[in-house]
């Protein structure tokens, strides 16, 4: 059950990261009412969240991330893939990044017995 709910807070952070003008791709401002522009809207906004969560994590594979952590706590990830990943590209901070362990987190991540 826990595992299910940390799912769906997941996803509800990325739904908030998409919609938020502090925190993500400002939608709430976007004011259009045609549906095809909506869904490419929706399109760009998914694309540069992959790109920022690829970002983020190879960011916190090279240890980057405490530079951006307001607390010093080492146990756990405190930002998100995504928070630290746009920071790093506001920043335009260099990062390398590898491929096989994107591949490898991101199959983890959807993999469907991690939900039970």
């Amino acid at each position: 059950m826990v595992k299910i709910y940390k799912r769906r807070m997941t996803i509800e952070g990325s739904f908030r990261d998409t919609k938020s003008t502090e925190f993500g791709f400002s939608f709430e401002e976007n004011k259009t009412v045609i549906t095809a522009r909506y869904i490419v809207w929706l399109m760009l906004a998914a694309l540069a969240s992959f790109i920022a969560w690829i970002v983020g994590y190879a960011a916190e594979k090279e240890k980057l991330h405490y530079k951006f952590q307001a607390n010093t706590y080492r146990h756990r990830r405190v930002l998100s893939f995504f928070y630290l990943g746009c920071r790093i590209i506001r920043k335009k901070i260099e990062v390398l990044i590898n491929l096989g362990d994107i591949q490898r987190e991101a199959w983890d991540f959807l993999a469907w017995d991690t939900l039970c």
